[in-house]
Formats: structure tokens, C-alpha cells, sequence
């Protein structure tokens, strides 16, 4: 069955993100029952695709300390404003329209270096 889901129509939560809020879209069938997301229809994903949410940072705040996902794969599309992104050892600037692919093991954090809100996806793949 075919979902729709529109981020406005969902509860965001801060959920040990940091200074980050995040709006859950979809999640793997695994999940379900896990109370991350309430509407059942959200735990739609049956590949090794297990989770796709929508995040926002206030100016000067920054996400999740730095950490890495041993069985994830991520991406990271940014929406709108500016920030810098902790990938490994190095930092960089990204921003709107940006893409980055973080394999595995890769530690990575997110932060706002800008006047504005910084907001992206993040949609996250097992991997074995």
C-alpha cells in the first residue's frame, strides 16, 4: 500500500538528538510498536531502507554529539541554511542543496553556523 505523510502533520521530537528536533516520515516494518513513530501507516519501509525523518537546528545550536552507526548507512539533503558537518576528523561547510553519503563507522556531527534555521533529511539504510 502506497503512503502519504506530510512533515507539517507530525510530532517532532528531540528524542536524544542533541539540540536538534527531528519529525520522523516513514520507518522500517521492524519498528513497529517501538512507540517512535504513532501512526501505524509511517512503518511502511520493507528494504534495507529503515528510516527517513526531517531535522531542524536553531542558530548556534548543533545536533547530536559526534557519533557513528556501525549498521547504517546515511544521507544527509540539506533543505535550507548553512552549517558545518563533522565527517571523521575533518570539518566542512554545507549547505542548501548539499548531499553527503556517510558510510558506515563514519563519526559525523552536525551543527548551525548561521543566522537562521538549519533543516535537512536524514534517511538512514541497514547495512549487515
Amino acid at each position: 500500500m502506497a503512503v502519504i505523510r506530510n512533515w507539517r502533520e507530525q510530532k517532532p521530537s528531540a528524542e536524544g538528538h542533541g539540540e536538534q528536533i527531528l519529525w520522523h516520515l516513514l520507518n522500517h516494518k521492524d519498528r513497529q510498536g517501538s512507540g517512535v513513530v504513532d501512526d501505524p501507516k509511517a512503518y511502511c519501509l520493507e528494504s534495507s531502507l529503515y528510516d527517513i525523518s526531517r531535522n531542524a537546528i536553531q542558530p548556534g545550536k548543533r545536533g547530536s554529539p559526534p557519533h557513528s552507526h556501525e549498521h547504517a548507512e546515511q544521507l544527509f539533503y540539506i533543505l535550507r541554511g548553512r552549517g558545518m558537518m563533522l565527517l571523521g576528523e575533518e570539518r566542512h561547510e554545507v549547505t542548501e542543496g548539499d548531499i553527503i553519503h556517510l558510510p558506515p563507522n563514519t563519526l559525523h556531527e552536525i551543527s548551525n553556523t548561521n543566522d537562521d534555521w538549519l533543516e535537512f533529511l536524514i534517511i538512514s539504510c541497514r547495512v549487515p
